[in-house]
């Protein structure tokens, strides 16, 4: 089957892949058109960011660390309450990373109330 300059299938394809080029170069040439230049791109990007601000955000092992640093300790209950976290997620926390990846020495007591407290107990240095 040739090709010939009146067979409507050729020019059909012909036309089609023409329209298409034309399509993209045309949609090429109104993103240059419409973009900003580089430079006021940046301006624009600096001026929507947030100001850094003095706090930091803080994550939920620096509040419960915070709160095991209290002279008073904490309760499970009262970490639970504060993060979200299950009770059981809250003693995996103490084990694996107070206790075996920070060494942190935290001890635990029962008061007269029945109820457990945790804290940090405080590190005594050694000054030879």
């Amino acid at each position: 089957m040739s090709k010939t300059p009146n067979d409507p299938v050729a020019l059909d394809t012909e036309q089609t892949q023409h329209s298409r080029l034309s399509q993209a170069a045309a949609s090429m040439l109104r993103r240059r058109k419409t973009a900003p230049p580089l430079p006021a791109r940046r301006a624009q990007n600096a001026a929507r960011a947030k100001p850094k601000g003095p706090t930091p955000s803080r994550s939920k092992q620096d509040l419960v660390i915070q709160m095991l640093r209290r002279k008073s300790g904490v309760t499970i209950k009262e970490i639970v309450a504060k993060t979200g976290w299950q009770a059981h997620s809250v003693r995996g926390f103490f084990s694996g990373l107070v206790k075996k990846k920070l060494k942190l020495p935290l001890t635990s007591n029962v008061g007269k109330d029945g109820v457990r407290r945790y804290h940090i107990a405080a590190v005594a240095s050694s000054k030879a």
